[in-house]
């Protein structure tokens, strides 16, 4: 209320989308929108009505108006793969001022109680490795690789450059190269997701399989052993 009394931040023009040549601002809307009650009331029923292309220029020009608030802390848009690993990489480099549960127990390497290393698992930083996880012997994690809680790596199974959801196992020698694999999912044994790629939850790749690069696998899907998979 207060920036709004002093007349800050009131929005006088914007452009949705626009491409490079008609920016008129280095200032993007995160998407956070906090609205009075009474604004709902403008959107029509049973029509198709866009925020950001039928509502916001309504308001702008009312005496009311519609503000925002411009803030210099960290912000990220997660809408694909690529950035959305980034994004968990900038916390492990302290770039989102994020307090991590886990203890640093190395420069780089994040480890919440709980869990289990064996001998010979190499870790690589930045790493994160979330509660009652298990790395057997031989594992090999990061760089820059976060793994959720209660996931299992087993002798010889690699993860570099990647996210793991909670309860992943990547079982004897299977490995997963700058990809995302969801809750629950499991690369069977010398199985291989390559890079941009994602695994949904309780998915399961066959033993020797191959996910491709970009390759996104729906959730709860099965790829056969020996498969090679080149498409979603």
């Amino acid at each position: 209320d207060g920036y709004k009394r002093q007349g800050e931040g009131r929005i006088e023009r914007f452009t949705e989308k626009p491409p490079w040549s008609k920016v008129i601002s280095g200032t993007v809307n995160t998407g956070i929108y906090l609205l009075e009650p009474q604004v709902l009331d403008a959107v029509p029923q049973g029509e198709a009505f866009d925020f950001s292309k039928d509502l916001f220029p309504k308001l702008m020009h009312t005496p009311q108006g519609i503000y925002g608030y411009v803030t210099q802390q960290y912000w990220c848009d997660i809408g694909t793969i690529q950035s959305y690993k980034q994004c968990q990489f900038d916390m492990l480099q302290g770039k989102t001022h994020i307090q991590l549960e886990a203890e640093e127990v190395r420069e780089g390497i994040w480890i919440e109680p709980g869990v289990k290393l064996e001998k010979q698992v190499t870790l690589r930083p930045p790493v994160y490795i979330g509660r009652g996880s298990v790395l057997q012997s031989g594992a090999q994690v990061g760089p820059y690789t976060c793994i959720g809680k209660d996931c299992v790596l087993e002798a010889g199974a690699t993860a570099v450059h990647s996210v793991l959801w909670d309860g992943c196992r990547l079982m004897q020698g299977s490995s997963v190269y700058d990809a995302v694999v969801c809750e629950q999912a499991v690369l069977k044994p010398y199985s291989m997701m390559q890079q941009e790629s994602a695994l949904g939850t309780h998915s399961v790749v066959g033993e020797h399989s191959i996910i491709q690069p970009g390759v996104k696998i729906w959730n709860h899907k099965t790829v056969q052993e020996d498969s090679v998979v080149g498409q979603n």
